[in-house]
């Protein structure tokens, strides 16, 4: 039988909609962990907008925000949305 794959996007979706995309980091890399092992097939880490923000609005790296989700989802595949293209950043890094 086939299995399902869930793909959870909290942390792109709340970071883009409600927090308008001004939600450090250090705000949740606490909960990466436990979402790690939460049993997700993968998690999306962000889309097209938190590039930007990363950049314009919170003064963080966008690419040791991607790496920090690596190292603390070592199990989960990290997602990209970006332009309609989804990216596995933890192929990048790990």
């Amino acid at each position: 039988m086939a299995s399902i794959s869930i793909t959870e996007t909290v942390l792109r979706d709340g970071n883009q909609s409600f927090m308008a995309t001004r939600m450090p980091l250090k705000s949740f890399e606490s909960i990466l962990s436990t979402m790690d092992k939460a049993g997700y097939g993968s998690v999306e880490c962000w889309g097209g907008a938190t590039f930007d923000s990363c950049l314009r609005y919170l003064n963080e790296d966008p690419w040791n925000d991607s790496k920090s989700y690596a190292i603390a989802c070592p199990i989960l595949n990290c997602k990209c949305c970006c332009e309609a293209e989804i990216y596995l950043i933890s192929t990048i890094f790990r």
